[in-house]
């Protein structure tokens, strides 16, 4: 399941998921914690439709088919 899956890392590609609009993963202590939108992010939280989340503490994912979108 992983292996078609890229972790969101930089600014550059949240910011091109708010703006293409994707849907990402949202992992917590490995496991899948929410699947939704971004609506904004700093340098220490991302919020998602869902909630908020430390950029520390989570990992986001979106499909490999997205990554030309987010490169």
């Amino acid at each position: 399941m992983m292996k078609n899956r890229i972790n969101i890392k930089t600014d550059e590609q949240l910011q091109n998921c708010i703006i293409a609009n994707m849907e990402v993963e949202v992992w917590f202590a490995g496991m899948l914690d929410s699947v939704s939108k971004i609506t904004a992010f700093d340098d220490e939280v991302v919020v998602v439709e869902d909630g908020k989340y430390l950029r520390g503490n989570c990992v986001m994912r979106i499909k490999a088919s997205h990554l030309r979108a987010v490169k």
